[in-house]
C-alpha cells in the first residue's frame, strides 16, 4: 500500500447516468454515496477532517459497478465539500486497486506503507 497525498485542486468528476450522488455531512466526518436508480448502493467513500486535513477512506465501487467513473465521482464530491470546510491538505492510505485512480486524480505517493496482520491468539 502506499501513502498519498493531493491538495486542493481535485479534478471534476463527470456526471454518471443512472447514478445519484448524495454526502452526508457531519462536524468531521463525511460519507458520499453513489445509488444506483435501481436503488443498489454503487459506490462509497468517507472523509474524516481534522483542522486543515483531510484524510479520505474506504473509497469503494461495488464489482458490478466499476468503471462507470463512480470512484472519480466519490472523490471529487468528497474533496469538493472538504475545500468549503478549508482543507489544505489531503492524505490517503491507496491499495493496489486504488492507486492508479488516485493519481489519475492528481494525488502524489509519498511513502510505501507496510502492514502486518496478526493471527489471532
Amino acid at each position: 500500500m502506499w501513502l498519498m497525498t493531493a491538495g486542493t485542486d481535485v479534478p471534476e468528476a463527470r456526471q454518471a447516468p443512472d447514478f445519484t450522488l448524495e454526502i452526508d455531512e457531519g462536524t468531521d466526518r463525511l460519507e458520499a454515496t453513489a445509488t444506483h436508480a435501481s436503488g443498489a448502493l454503487a459506490a462509497r467513500g468517507v472523509l474524516g477532517i481534522n483542522g486543515t486535513t483531510a484524510v479520505y477512506d474506504q473509497i469503494v465501487t461495488e464489482p458490478q459497478f466499476t468503471r462507470r467513473g463512480l470512484g472519480s465521482a466519490i472523490m471529487a464530491a468528497l474533496g469538493s465539500a472538504a475545500r468549503r470546510r478549508g482543507v489544505t491538505r489531503s492524505l490517503l492510505v491507496a491499495t493496489p486497486d486504488g492507486k492508479a485512480l488516485y493519481e489519475r486524480l492528481g494525488w502524489s505517493v509519498r511513502s510505501d506503507i507496510v502492514s502486518v496482520i496478526s493471527p489471532e491468539i
